[in-house]
């Protein structure tokens, strides 16, 4: 089966219909609050919920717009409906969700979204509405050449030799662009049937709508592309965990994955030991950003077996991130927001662990730093000179004589557990900063 471009798909105009579906395999909580957000900038008769019902019939309410993805309907298009993925076709193939979406409702232009994605952005339409003019086919995250080391760029070359890739949780395909996914996908099918090749090389969404768009010659754009600073938090491994975590989060921002708090809870209660703590435990509460009122919700989850040792490293994380993102969205007001015309400031992040704030003293053309060093659950901070300027050391030292200097720079503080680091101590190392440039300024 292939598609045809409908007449009225010929002619674009500015009044092309946009619509946006749900890809999912349940309904839950994070499927209807999201229903409900994605109100903010879509009419009700343009949200879809598109359902896995491969393996058994998922329940909606009757108000919901439910589309089913199910062997029926694969059957009838030519596509594969068995693999051996525990996880089933439905999170491998994603691209699935777009043709039963396309072959159900007509539109110019369609989104896909997981329900673990959200947004910090104060209204949707913020976001979205810098796409209604867009006429490319695909806007896709992370869309680049896939380098050989990719796990599925060998088994993608079933499409097409020039491998593509792309990461998938939100994504917006043309009608067009759709119709040539579903093309290849077929023949992928076919290739793999009429030659007996295991399922477990058949190719995936992201590898598979990358390479098409590509192949059949697309106009393709990266998703970030008309909101570059949006995606900071959308990836695949730091998991958001509830609202409080993400309202600790700049605004307007795209991010995935985002769970509930519970949901990290189940996951460890699944590693602990009754005589130890598995090491997994600590990678996965690394990856997550946690909010310390959340804790009590993560801990109903896990049994009594080493809980406090858990809710230690929760705490300490939930600080760490807390004081983390809290300094990080400091330095970024200073640097977008100073109205000080003798000062040019840059923030940025070295190595991962460091924030930093450098500011440029027009006046003598001396730079001046503050930093705040994470290391595991320990938080330091220094004041230095990146021009070789030792008088920011004897203006400190004369002010404040309780400081160190140590290699070079001025430590005002050094904590070896963040648990005892408060805001105070945070803002009284901004203010001090602050202080140290007016002095310098008065003294120039």
């Amino acid at each position: 089966m292939r598609f045809t471009t409908p007449s009225h798909l010929k002619n674009k105009n500015l009044n092309n219909r946009t619509i946006i579906g749900i890809r999912t395999h349940n309904w839950t909580e994070a499927e209807e609050l999201l229903y409900i957000q994605l109100q903010q900038h879509f009419d009700l008769e343009d949200i879809f919920i598109v359902i896995d019902e491969t393996k058994n019939f998922v329940q909606v309410p009757d108000n919901i717009k439910k589309i089913s993805l199910n062997k029926n309907y694969l059957n009838q298009n030519d596509l594969l409906d068995n693999h051996p993925n525990p996880n089933g076709l439905g999170w491998l193939c994603g691209d699935y969700f777009y043709y039963a979406l396309a072959d159900h409702i007509n539109a110019d232009y369609y989104w896909l979204i997981e329900p673990d994605v959200a947004f910090t952005f104060d209204n949707l339409s913020d976001f979205f509405i810098k796409f209604k003019m867009a006429t490319q086919d695909a806007f896709l995250h992370n869309f680049a050449k896939a380098p050989p080391s990719w796990a599925w760029t060998e088994r993608a070359k079933t499409i097409h030799h020039d491998v593509y890739q792309a990461f998938f949780p939100l994504s917006r395909l043309s009608f067009r662009a759709i119709a040539v996914c579903k093309q290849e996908r077929q023949a992928v099918t076919a290739y793999f049937k009429n030659n007996n090749i295991a399922l477990s090389q058949f190719p995936n969404d992201e590898s598979l709508v990358a390479t098409a768009v590509v192949k059949h010659q697309l106009e393709t754009e990266k998703l970030n592309y008309f909101c570059p600073n949006s995606f900071k938090y959308f990836t695949y491994r730091n998991a958001i965990l509830g609202d409080n975590a993400k309202n600790l989060l700049p605004s307007n921002q795209v991010i995935h994955p985002f769970r509930q708090p519970e949901y990290l809870g189940k996951i460890l209660a699944k590693q602990i030991r009754p005589t130890e703590l598995n090491k997994n435990i600590f990678e996965l509460i690394s990856k997550s950003i946690i909010d310390l009122t959340d804790i009590d919700k993560i801990m109903t989850q896990i049994e009594k077996k080493v809980l406090s040792e858990i809710r230690l490293q929760l705490e300490h994380h939930a600080i760490n991130q807390k004081h983390f993102l809290g300094i990080q969205k400091k330095f970024d007001r200073i640097a977008n927001y100073s109205n000080i015309k003798n000062i040019s400031y840059k923030s940025w992040i070295w190595k991962g662990n460091t924030l930093v704030l450098d500011a440029k003293l027009h006046l003598n053309n001396q730079t001046y730093t503050l930093e705040y060093i994470f290391e595991s659950y320990t938080l330091s901070c220094n004041i230095f000179s990146r021009s070789g300027d030792n008088k920011i050391f004897d203006i400190l030292i004369k002010n404040y004589p309780n400081f160190k200097m140590i290699s070079n720079k001025i430590s005002l503080f050094c904590y070896d557990d963040i648990l005892k680091v408060t805001d105070e101590v945070i803002e009284n190392s901004i203010e001090i900063f602050n202080r140290l440039l007016e002095n310098i300024m008065f003294i120039k």
